[in-house]
């Protein structure tokens, strides 16, 4: 059994450099071996910086029910998303352009086979266990079809791990090319390809700016931290390839991406800090924070009822946190 999953695909180079996340055991070895993987990539001093989003009108936080009143390809709460991006276009052209981008993916040399066996291996992983195996079966198969869809589309980043929790998220709301232009969106309105990059200068940029808002708003933290030498690249890996999506249970994500799609990476930091000032407790060794984060409780193993409410406190908790730390330009 493979204790780490390989976060950008083989398509590049035999001498390319390569990054482990999302591992499927909690312990010091895990975090340890992701440290040593990151450390290179912060070692560049060129850094270009994402675009941060303006809130919007504010979204009343809810726990989607999904009801379907305005179109039968998606619920109410994607329709909401659509009207904030401008890939929101539900019509025969971009049905037509989607199925022509997997029709061409069906066409193309994919060098080895190792981009869409590697898109076969992660959507396996991406559901919890409380799918039902016919509703799991039928979503697999369009995450599948969006992912390959998109690695023909954008052939710079092609498909990288956290992608398919992202994705797996759209999916289970809307239909394949309707997930497949919001994802598309996500990439290019809100700077989701710094994260996918080679060499992920996105990684670099959210970490400086977390560090910097602990540092000012929140110093007891960034102290407690550094003094038993929790790294913030650690934890916040995770948290960035997959949008959260890999950690908050799947009827409780809709509540991050109104918040993500209306606020963009202001809320993510609002989410992060969420995470952190949920910790409770004295910690002593960097471990015990490290499984905190993750599981939303400081419980390495935790209840599934006892999780999603942990998750719900920490959503709800997003919404009200204000951010007064000035960490980039918004780009005009």
């Amino acid at each position: 059994m493979e204790n780490h999953k390989n976060l950008r695909t083989s398509n590049q180079s035999s001498k390319s450099q390569k990054i482990y996340i999302f591992s499927t055991k909690q312990n010091s070895t895990t975090f340890s071996n992701i440290w040593d993987t990151i450390t290179n990539y912060f070692k560049s001093d060129e850094i270009v910086e994402p675009k941060i989003h303006e809130p919007k009108d504010s979204i009343n936080i809810q726990f989607c029910k999904c009801p379907k009143t305005k179109n039968r390809d998606y619920c109410d709460n994607i329709y909401e998303i659509m009207q904030m991006t401008k890939n929101h276009n539900n019509n025969e052209r971009s049905k037509e352009l989607y199925k022509n981008l997997l029709n061409l993916y069906d066409k193309s040399l994919d060098v080895n086979g190792d981009n869409l066996r590697q898109i076969k291996k992660d959507i396996t992983r991406t559901y919890a266990s409380n799918i039902t195996i016919n509703q799991k079966e039928k979503l697999l198969n369009k995450l599948e079809n969006v992912l390959r869809a998109f690695s023909n589309y954008d052939n710079s980043i092609k498909y990288c791990q956290g992608m398919n929790f992202i994705v797996g998220f759209l999916i289970y709301h809307c239909e394949e090319h309707i997930a497949f232009w919001i994802f598309v969106s996500l990439i290019e309105e809100y700077d989701l390809r710094h994260i996918f990059m080679e060499n992920f200068p996105g990684l670099k940029i959210h970490v400086k700016h977390l560090e910097a808002i602990l540092q000012n708003e929140y110093p007891i933290y960034w102290e407690n931290f550094d003094k038993i030498g929790v790294k913030v690249e650690i934890f916040l890996v995770e948290w960035l390839f997959s949008l959260f999506s890999s950690l908050i249970p799947l009827d409780l994500q809709m509540d991050f991406y109104k918040g993500f799609f209306s606020q963009g990476w202001l809320f993510f930091y609002k989410m992060c800090l969420s995470c952190i000032l949920n910790l409770k407790g004295k910690f002593s060794e960097a471990d015990e924070i490290y499984i905190g984060l993750k599981n939303g409780k400081n419980e390495e193993n935790i209840k599934e009822e006892d999780l999603k409410n942990s998750w719900k406190k920490i959503l709800q908790k997003a919404y009200s946190i204000n951010i007064k730390t000035k960490v980039m330009n918004i780009n005009n």
